[in-house]
């Protein structure tokens, strides 16, 4: 008779790991989207390093191995702040540098490209997440997060749970979002799963994450036929920001919308709106 192998029952020290490391995190209070990305960051650092307690010298290099791949310089100081962070739990501080962002201008899609957008997206769910993503300038998660109760069709508003910043906030849609949010509650039926009514979720009753948001887009994007650089961010906020500036919308009311922190980060849409300025010099400079 074979002998069978024995079975090992214990959970591996790099998951280990992790779980000690959500705890920590979640402690310091981050959202919940901030916390699955930077455990995922923090799993691929130990991974590499094989160990559960890397060194200073490991952190080094696997910093630079990101910089040799290229990495955004976005992504280099999140991995950057993930590992300091686990370096600090475990009793192991290291010292990494962040890249200094450069002040570039954010893409956008102007108002044919939206359009375009819009109207190539035939899919009734896909529609309805791209145009509460664009006229409620949520983020991703913010999207893939919603429940049915978050959505006021007569007042025309959605409850925001735990934004960026662990805050809450009513925004606001249009008459053709409604129209198009209500024909797609119509159709779809009503999931409960873990004491909440996603309001987006897959054929197989999955709910969405912020990726799937993403690739949504990007599918409806190629669909219009449109090439320009910029996802599902630059779509739901950096677009819609600009829309609101160019039509003559004042700053504070954009940054209340798009509930930024601070209002210097509205401040970089100022300089999209070339057209208006254009018009505005050519109408009150004459003599």
């Amino acid at each position: 008779m074979t002998k069978q192998k024995a079975i090992n029952w214990e959970i591996p020290p790099i998951d280990q790991s992790i779980r000690k490391f959500e705890r920590y995190i979640r402690g310091l209070g981050f959202a919940e989207s901030t916390v699955i990305d930077y455990l995922g960051r923090a799993r691929r650092y130990l991974e590499y390093c094989n160990k559960s307690e890397p060194t200073e010298r490991d952190a080094i290099k696997f910093r630079d191995r990101l910089i040799d791949r290229r990495l955004s310089k976005s992504s280099i100081n999140n991995y950057s702040f993930v590992i300091k962070n686990y370096h600090r739990m475990i009793g192991r501080p290291v010292e990494l540098p962040f890249i200094k962002m450069g002040e570039k201008l954010p893409y956008f899609f102007d108002e044919h490209d939206i359009q375009r957008i819009f109207d190539a997206t035939t899919n009734i769910k896909y529609l309805s997440i791209l145009q509460i993503g664009f006229f409620a300038g949520l983020r991703a998660s913010e999207v893939a997060s919603l429940d049915d109760s978050d959505i006021d069709l007569i007042n025309k508003t959605v409850r925001v749970r735990s934004g960026k910043n662990d805050r809450d906030a009513i925004l606001y849609f249009n008459d053709a979002c409604a129209n198009t949010l209500g024909l797609y509650l119509e159709r779809r039926p009503r999931l409960e799963t873990n004491g909440h009514s996603p309001l987006f979720y897959s054929n197989q009753k999955k709910c969405y994450g912020r990726r799937m948001i993403y690739n949504i887009f990007r599918r409806c994007k190629a669909k219009a036929g449109i090439d320009k650089p910029g996802g599902a961010h630059v779509f739901f906020r950096h677009s819609s920001a600009t829309l609101l500036l160019k039509r003559g919308c004042d700053l504070l009311t954009v940054k209340e919308l798009l509930r930024h922190k601070d209002i210097k980060t509205t401040e970089k849409y100022l300089h999209l709106t070339d057209e208006v300025k254009r018009s505005k010099y050519d109408k009150f400079l004459k003599l």
